[in-house]
Formats: structure tokens, C-alpha cells, sequence
């Protein structure tokens, strides 16, 4: 049966190798704060942001000429200092301590966004694996109903029927559990993406179960994760006033 080999196949790719490490739930999110791609821009942008400011407080550096002219004295040395007005060097100071509010805004929510994904992407795998771990076993047991109905039939007791409909039936669970199977190992890839993890092969393994989530509304007033359509906002509107000032 060529599904049930796929389906051996798989299910030997998804029994844990001693080179895969052992991830939690909190774990994946710390990883993909630490070292996902997201945020990368984001701290990119934070710190041109900070960098902007400490350019719009300074002042510009004195320049040193040196003229030549035919006219004695021949050799001028002048001095040039460039002074901005008080209203205008203002204005420039706050519309970049206001950019620098925006970028701020924008990295606390890609951060949350960042944590959603990874706890979201990591449950997906969980179920993912529990649904092809039920599957296997339901596999299993079609696969002995098969064998059975195959004796019950050399001791006269049933027929070649019998036995085609068990074999349709065993291999339907097997392309069904190599399905979940496969959709398990891409899930798990996903994760290790959003982890910034290579992805060319698995390289951690799922260490917790399947729990039942707190509700949103209770981790949005608890502060534990940020209600992302006021950071929006409020980043629109730093972005607004930079551009006003």
C-alpha cells in the first residue's frame, strides 16, 4: 500500500530526534521577540528615530576657511558659525522628539503583534500534532480491522469484499494522517521562522500540551498584552504632529 507507506513515512519524521530541542510556549515568544525578523526594523527605526533627535539638539559645527587674495594681506582666515532662530530650532527639536514618540509606538506594536504571532503559530502546531498523533492512532487500529477481516477470510468467514473495503478503508486513514502529518512538520517550520530559526529542517520540538487560552478581553485589561488599535492611533498622531511641526 503506497499510502500506507507515506504515512510510515511520516510519522517516522515526526518522532522526536535527540537534535531537536525541547521549546515551551514562553520560550517560542522570548525567541521571537529576541531573534525574529519583525522586529528588527522596528529597533532599526526606534534607534534613527533617537538618532534624529540628538541631531536636531546640536548645533552645527564652526567651519575654518582659508582665502588667498592678491590684495595684502594676502592670507584670510574666517570662521563661519551657523546659528539657527530660537523658534525654528524649537520646532525642529519637537517634531523629532515626536517622530521618535511614533517610532516608539510602532515598536511596542509590532512587539505585541510579534508575541501574538508566535503563541498563535504555537498552538496551531500543538493542534497540529495532537491531530496527527489521533489520527495515527485511528490508523492503527483501521489497519488492524484490515488484518482481521484478512484471517476471518482464510478461515472462510468473510470475503474478498470484505477485505477490498477494509483495504479502501485503511488507506484513506493513512493519506489522512500523512495529510495532518505534513500540515504538523509545516506548522512546526512556521514556528521556527516566526522563532528566527532556520527553516530548512526541524530543529525543536513542542514541549507543551494543549491548554485552554485565557480570554482576550482578560489579557487586554490586564495589561499583559497591549490593545493594538490605540498604539495605531496614537502613532498616526505623533506622525501627524512630526509633520505639523
Amino acid at each position: 500500500m503506497k499510502a500506507l507507506a507515506v504515512w510510515l513515512l511520516v510519522c517516522g519524521a515526526l518522532v522526536p530526534s535527540a537534535a531537536q530541542t525541547p521549546i515551551s510556549r514562553d520560550a517560542a515568544i522570548e525567541s521571537a521577540i529576541t531573534r525574529g525578523a519583525r522586529l528588527g526594523i522596528a529597533k532599526a527605526d526606534t534607534a534613527a528615530a533617537n538618532a534624529r533627535v540628538v541631531t536636531a539638539r546640536s548645533w552645527q559645527n564652526p567651519e575654518l576657511l582659508a582665502v588667498y587674495t592678491k590684495a595684502v594681506p594676502n592670507y584670510w582666515f574666517t570662521l563661519e558659525l551657523a546659528l539657527t532662530w530660537p523658534s525654528l530650532w524649537r520646532a525642529r527639536i519637537a517634531s523629532a522628539q515626536s517622530a521618535r514618540a511614533a517610532a516608539q509606538l510602532r515598536f511596542a506594536l509590532e512587539r505585541a503583534e510579534t508575541e501574538l504571532d508566535a503563541d498563535t503559530t504555537y498552538t496551531r502546531a500543538i493542534a497540529a500534532r495532537e491531530r496527527a498523533r489521533i489520527g495515527r492512532l485511528n490508523a492503527e487500529e483501521v489497519d488492524s480491522l484490515r488484518l482481521s477481516v484478512i484471517a476471518r477470510r482464510t478461515a472462510g468467514r468473510a470475503s474478498d469484499l470484505d477485505v477490498e473495503l477494509a483495504t479502501v478503508i485503511a488507506a484513506e486513514a493513512a493519506n489522512i494522517v500523512a495529510s495532518d502529518s505534513l500540515t504538523y512538520l509545516s506548522t512546526v517550520l512556521d514556528l521556527q521562522v516566526v522563532m528566527g530559526l532556520d527553516a530548512d529542517h526541524i530543529v525543536i520540538e513542542l514541549g507543551d500540551s494543549i491548554a485552554l487560552p485565557p480570554s482576550p478581553v482578560a489579557l487586554l485589561d490586564s495589561g499583559s498584552i497591549p490593545r493594538r488599535s490605540p498604539l495605531r492611533v496614537a502613532a498616526a498622531r505623533a506622525d501627524l504632529e512630526t509633520a505639523s511641526l
